[in-house]
C-alpha cells in the first residue's frame, strides 16, 4: 500500500519550481500517486504563464504518470492550500528562493506559507537542490514529537517504496542539560554520560522503526544539528531529509530559526516537513 495517493506540486515560472516539478514527478512515479501541477494567477497573469502547470504535467504524463493541470486564481499561499485540500493532497512539493516575476507569481514566500497552512507534508526543493539522489531517506531524529511525526511519515514511505530508511542523531550542547550540574561536576565524565544517553535513546528509535520492517541504518553525530544531518544526507546521496517541525510560534508564524526552518533554507537535498499533531 502506497503511502501518498495524490501529490499536488506549486509551481511558478521560477528555477525552484522547476526542480520542485521533476521532484514530485518522480515522487508519484514511485508512489503511483496522481500528480497535481498547480499555478496560482491573478487577472493580469500573461497568457505564457498559464501555461506552466499543463507543461509540466505533459512532462510527466510522457513517463507514464497520471498527472492533471490547474490553474487557480488568487493569492498563492490561501489559493494552493485550498486546492490541495480540496482535491485530498496527501503531500504538496514546492520550491524555495522563487522571484517576483512580470507573472506575480510567487514562490519564495510560498515555500513558508505553505509549511504554515498545511496540514499534510510539504517536500520544499531548493534552487540548487539535488533531485536525482538514489540513496536512502535521511530522518533527522531527537526524540521530540515533531521528530515522531515526520519519522512516522519516512517510515511508510521507506516501506512503500522499499528503501532504506536512515537515522541521524545529532548530539549538541543542548543534550549536556541531560546531565545536571552538581558537587564535583565533571564537564568531560557529564559529556560522556549525555552521550551515552543520546546514543541509547537512538538505539530505542531504531528498535521501534526495525519492528516496521523497512531496511534501517543509524548514526549518532555530534556539532550542529543542521549542518551534520546536511552533511550525513549529502555523503548518503538521499533523495530527502525527513523533519518535524511544530510549525507554528505565538503569532502563528512558521517558527524562525528552527531545525527545521534552518534546513530548509541550508539543505543542498530536498527536505520533507511534517507537522507534529496539536
Amino acid at each position: 500500500m502506497k503511502t501518498f495517493s495524490t501529490v499536488v506540486v506549486a509551481l511558478d515560472d521560477s528555477l525552484p519550481a522547476q526542480r520542485a516539478a521533476a521532484f514530485a514527478a518522480e515522487l508519484a512515479k514511485r508512489e503511483g500517486a496522481l500528480l497535481r501541477c498547480c499555478t496560482a494567477i491573478d487577472p493580469l497573469t500573461p497568457r505564457i504563464a498559464r501555461a506552466i502547470p499543463l507543461l509540466a504535467s505533459n512532462d510527466a504524463a510522457k513517463r507514464g504518470i497520471d498527472a492533471r493541470a490547474q490553474i487557480v486564481e488568487g493569492e498563492p499561499v490561501t489559493a494552493i492550500s485550498a486546492y490541495a485540500a480540496a482535491h485530498d493532497a496527501s503531500a504538496i512539493v514546492v520550491g524555495t528562493h522563487g522571484r517576483r516575476g512580470l507573472n506575480r507569481v510567487v514562490l519564495g514566500s510560498v515555500a513558508c506559507g505553505l509549511l504554515r497552512a498545511a496540514s499534510v507534508p510539504v517536500f520544499v526543493v531548493g534552487a540548487e537542490a539535488r533531485i536525482d539522489g538514489d540513496g536512502p531517506i535521511v530522518a533527522a531524529v531527537d526524540g521530540s514529537a515533531p521528530s515522531a511525526a515526520a519519522l512516522a511519515v519516512a517510515t511508510a514511505l521507506a516501506q512503500s517504496e522499499a528503501t532504506t530508511l536512515h537515522l541521524v542523531h545529532v548530539f549538541d550542547d543542548h543534550d549536556l542539560a541531560r546531565i545536571p550540574e552538581h558537587p564535583g561536576y565533571d564537564p568531560v565524565v557529564a559529556h560522556e554520560r549525555a552521550m551515552s544517553e543520546t546514543r541509547r535513546e537512538l538505539n530505542t528509535i531504531a528498535e521501534t522503526v526495525r519492528a516496521q520492517s523497512p531496511t534501517l541504518t543509524a548514526e549518532m553525530r555530534e556539532g550542529d544539528p543542521v549542518a551534520e544531518t546536511i552533511l550525513a544526507a549529502v555523503h548518503l546521496n538521499a533523495r530527502f531529509i525527513a523533519v518535524g517541525t511544530h510549525a507554528r510560534n505565538a503569532m502563528g508564524r512558521f517558527l524562525s530559526g528552527s531545525v527545521a526552518e534552518q534546513l530548509i533554507r541550508e539543505s543542498t537535498v530536498p527536505v520533507m516537513v511534517v507537522k507534529a499533531p496539536r
